[in-house]
């Protein structure tokens, strides 16, 4: 096994900063974004398909991909860091495809590696971890050509490589077919939420009445390596699951100061300054840790009155109606927007019987065994 430096196995290249005013309905051309890359390592040209004039493949053709490329991206969310430094092997399915500026190309200019080899090497958490410690710009997570092309890499002979390759292939593919079970698990859930509350027209009350409160959190200076009591922050809700491992800490290993900011089971946690599509993700916490937990900046944090379910409120937030009253509220900015607390109180919740909220929390707590299981 040799170690050696990324920039002398690769040429590194930027795609092109095309603008959303290029885009066209339909065609046979299709830009290739960060959203392309999947936080599994796979990619997706279909995935939120942005096309491009067909014209463009020769005034840009500096920029096309073919199947097998090998890209990274190079951007991401703070607030949900899944694709920063992962790399992907390009499938076009057929489509011309152009690389956009936040998606870097690398050519192999050596056949002592290969791509799919490559791809994985990158993938690894060292190396993720090594580009996340250059990543900068707040919100907005860059990593750029010298940190990419300075990275170490472990590589052995072809024959080894191949062996690798074809078991992390196998894994990579069983990890995906679960996934999907997961997510078709999450779509009974939803189909279940519709059955029983999607039929009948409710009375539908205030948000800031589901709450005993609705509230930021402490104010509290988070450093790397520190111990004490978790705190909650924004990568906390990664996923659209309460990550125990995404939780920060400040040293503190007195709660007096902060006791009345200690999460509660069934408390709701609510991202309120992210990236547009990230707003409003909400999530329960629901005492997945023996320790006290303490709520953080840059999340708000809805306790819930005993007469509603936690659990159906937190979906009530995944549906249509709710997505559709956040996006009348965020206030954009530079690389991020936000939703203010008095906004969110004045969402209007349908307000079914609380046998039937309860009976829709149990539904979903034995789906949650089955996802447990998978």
């Amino acid at each position: 096994m040799e170690r050696v430096r990324l920039g002398e196995l690769v040429d590194f290249s930027n795609g092109y900063a095309f603008k959303s005013s290029d885009y066209v309905d339909e065609s046979n051309t299709l830009n290739c974004r960060m959203s392309n890359i999947r936080p599994d390592g796979s990619f997706n040209i279909r995935y939120s398909a942005k096309y491009l004039p067909d014209t463009f493949v020769n005034k840009y053709s500096d920029y096309i991909l073919k199947d097998g490329d090998l890209i990274i991206a190079m951007t991401d969310m703070a607030g949900d860091p899944k694709i920063l430094g992962i790399p992907t092997v390009v499938k076009t399915d057929g489509y011309n495809v152009l690389m956009n500026q936040r998606v870097g190309k690398l050519t192999l200019k050596t056949n002592a590696i290969l791509p799919e080899y490559l791809k994985y090497s990158l993938s690894s958490k060292p190396i993720r971890e090594y580009f996340k410690s250059f990543a900068g710009g707040g919100v907005q997570l860059n990593i750029g050509k010298k940190e990419i092309l300075n990275t170490m890499v472990s590589i052995c002979d072809i024959t080894e490589q191949k062996h690798i390759v074809k078991i992390l292939s196998k894994l990579t593919d069983l990890i995906i077919k679960r996934k999907e079970q997961l997510e078709k698990l999450d779509e009974l859930v939803k189909a279940r939420f519709v059955e029983l509350f999607g039929g009948a027209d409710y009375p539908k009350v205030l948000f800031e009445n589901v709450c005993v409160f609705l509230r930021n959190g402490a104010s509290i200076k988070q450093t790397k390596g520190a111990g004490g009591y978790p705190i909650t922050r924004i990568e906390t809700l990664s996923n659209d699951v309460f990550n125990i491992d995404r939780l920060g800490y400040a040293d503190i290993t007195d709660l007096e100061k902060y006791q009345s900011y200690v999460l509660h089971h069934g408390d709701i946690l609510i991202s309120h300054i992210n990236s547009v599509a990230y707003l409003g993700r909400a999530v329960q916490y629901r005492g997945q840790l023996d320790t006290p937990i303490i709520h953080g900046m840059n999340l708000l944090c809805a306790r819930i009155a005993d007469s509603y379910n936690p659990t159906y409120i937190e979906w009530f937030f995944k549906t249509p109606m709710a997505k559709e009253y956040i996006s009348t509220i965020t206030k954009k900015a530079v690389n991020q927007a936000s939703i203010t607390t008095s906004d969110l109180k004045k969402m209007q919740v349908p307000n079914p019987p609380k046998n039937l909220q309860d009976q829709f929390a149990s539904f979903v707590e034995q789906t949650d065994k089955s996802k447990l299981a998978v």
